[in-house]
């Protein structure tokens, strides 16, 4: 993890195109600004954390094997008129 020391608006880039910056600092607590192209999602931990999880559920239900169909029954009925 790199940590560093930045002032209120002073900026940190992140692969030449991702910017965060010191909007207000105070009280303990540290507003950020982020400036990012419209492909990249930003999201808080806690909001990423449940997308991955409904992701992980979403794929989990597409790739099980269909419901036990061993009570189903097949009804063959004669074709009328030949």
């Amino acid at each position: 993890m790199l940590v560093l020391t930045r002032k209120q608006n002073e900026k940190i880039v992140i692969a030449g195109d991702i910017e965060v910056v010191v909007v207000e600092a105070k009280a303990g607590k540290v507003r950020r600004g982020i400036v990012a192209p419209p492909h990249v999602p930003i999201h808080r931990k806690e909001v990423q954390d449940r997308i991955s999880a409904d992701d992980a559920r979403r794929a989990a239900a597409e790739n099980a094997p269909p419901a036990d169909r061993a009570g189903d029954v097949e009804v063959v009925l004669p074709v009328v008129g030949e």
